[in-house]
């Protein structure tokens, strides 16, 4: 996971259009779909429930944006490691992902 898959997840939550957000941020719709498989497979948790249509962003990933919002537009180095390391899971009673609110 980088910081463009990130951004791409960001671009989702503001558009709320795979469409507008891969045009937004100069994407293929396919190479967009790529960045939130790759999320979800690093985070082991989906983002978006796809049962109905359009996909729509789920708890998990309106969390996940929340906390890459917090993060800096040109993280470098160690400071990106631990950033990203801030996006740590926690199981709720339902047994769902979810992440640490912003403190």
């Amino acid at each position: 996971m980088d910081i463009r898959h990130l951004k791409t997840l960001i671009a989702l939550a503001e558009h709320k259009s795979y469409v507008a957000a891969a045009d937004a941020i100069g994407l293929s719709q396919s190479a967009e779909s790529l960045h939130i498989k790759a999320l979800e497979q690093f985070l082991k948790t989906r983002l978006f429930d796809r049962s109905s249509r359009p996909a729509l962003m789920n708890v998990n990933g309106h969390a996940l944006v929340e906390k890459a919002r917090a993060l800096p537009d040109k993280p470098r180095g160690a400071g990106c490691l631990l950033s990203l390391a801030s996006l740590k899971r926690l199981e709720n009673r339902e047994g769902s992902c979810v992440f640490p609110p912003n403190r």
